[in-house]
């Protein structure tokens, strides 16, 4: 039998796709391995820890928000697993859609072959900004995510301001992912949780002691006394967190206690013990001298002294203040100098001075003079007679 005219043996390329001469093949079947390999190209750019964020919204006070990390134990790993699989859903919707002659087509074939390009860093980024508006697509990243810590979290103090707090400040907690690198633009975003209860209630009782630190500070410096009302209270919640972003201290007060103290460090000599430079240090700050020693306990005994000379004389001018009960004692320590010298003791042993009765004339030197004098004996004599006299007419 003779081959026909018509019958070639090739044909032209729409011939050829109309008749599908090749073989139908699955192509990326394994879902994980492209999963674990888009993995590895975003896991040298994403990062992921567990922090809480702090919003404070109300008109009493300007709008500040802060976010601070938080000693907790981080589930990173499985974030960006969730990340990865985020993404490569959207690239197999770019490799179903598209036309195969098409670009996109094209990239997404790449990324799916295991080879990475700029398309897998874009849509990383795209994935940053729908996360913050979609909780759909926020929870895909969370996706059996949680937040513990290694130590129970340790139940805050008796709260006055918690109330007041709730307000005009939330809490949140969560994690906070960022992606940053060379062949990628810097991106954002804080995803909250719904555990972490016990963490926001001590947190609110750390920005509480903050305030009242604040507050008394306040009321001792000024000249009266600190009127302390809910504007008040705002306006200093916002300082504090605004130098949160700069100061290490304040971070440490806000976080304190949630698994250790960071506020009150341990003395480090129970620790490694004493060592030799602060013992000599101490031998050299003390008076060695018994004679020097003499001296500087005489002197602030003369201090004393003076100090209540000084009273006594203020209470003479001014007798309205009432009568001046015994002197002050001005030197709390009972201990007295073993040698200490005369003139030492006749300064502190001198007469107490008679202080009169409020609302008394002081008689004058003159006439304490006069009354003090001997009277004469014909004086004396003569007052004798006029009495004698008087009785008799009696």
């Amino acid at each position: 039998m003779s081959d026909c005219a018509w019958h070639v043996e090739s044909c032209g390329t729409g011939r050829q796709y109309m008749l599908g001469s090749e073989a139908a093949e699955i192509r990326f079947s394994d879902e994980e391995a492209v999963i674990d390999q888009i993995e590895a190209n975003i896991r040298p750019f994403l990062f992921a820890e567990p922090a809480i964020r702090l919003v404070l919204d109300t008109p009493l006070a300007n709008p500040e928000r802060v976010v601070l990390s938080i000693p907790c134990l981080s589930d990173e790993n499985k974030i960006i697993r969730n990340f990865a699989k985020s993404i490569y859903t959207s690239i197999m919707g770019y490799y179903y859609s598209a036309d195969p002659k098409s670009s996109h087509f094209g990239i997404a074939n790449t990324i799916l072959s295991g080879q990475g390009n700029s398309l897998l860093m874009r849509e990383m980024e795209r994935h940053f900004a729908q996360g913050q508006t979609r909780p759909d697509m926020a929870a895909r990243v969370l996706d059996g995510v949680v937040l513990s810590t290694e130590n129970q979290v340790p139940t805050p103090g008796r709260n006055y301001l918690d109330e007041t707090l709730a307000k005009g400040l939330n809490i949140y907690v969560g994690y906070r992912i960022h992606a940053q690198g060379e062949t990628i633009n810097h991106a954002q975003m804080f995803l909250p949780l719904d555990s972490g209860q016990e963490i926001i209630d001590l947190v609110y009782y750390n920005l509480e002691q903050i305030l009242n630190q604040n507050f008394l500070a306040y009321d001792e410096s000024g000249s009266q006394y600190l009127e302390i009302n809910e504007s008040l209270v705002f306006k200093e919640l916002g300082s504090i967190l605004e130098r949160s972003r700069l100061k290490e201290n304040t971070r440490k007060k806000i976080l304190n206690n949630i698994q250790f103290n960071t506020v009150f460090t341990k003395d480090p000599r129970k620790a490694i013990g004493e060592q030799v430079g602060d013992s000599l240090y101490d031998a050299l700050n003390k008076v060695q001298d018994e004679r020097l020693k003499a001296a500087t306990e005489v002197s602030s005994s003369l201090y004393a002294a003076v100090m209540v000379k000084s009273t006594e004389m203020t209470h003479m001018n001014n007798p309205d203040l009432g009568e001046f009960k015994g002197s002050i004692n001005f030197n709390k320590s009972e201990s007295k100098p073993k040698a200490a010298p005369k003139a030492a003791k006749e300064a502190v042993e001198e007469e107490p001075t008679l202080v009169p009765e409020p609302k008394t004339r002081v008689p004058s030197k003159e006439e304490a003079e006069s009354k003090k004098a001997p009277k004469k004996k014909a004086e004396v004599k003569e007052e004798e007679l006029e009495e004698i006299k008087a009785s008799k007419k009696k």
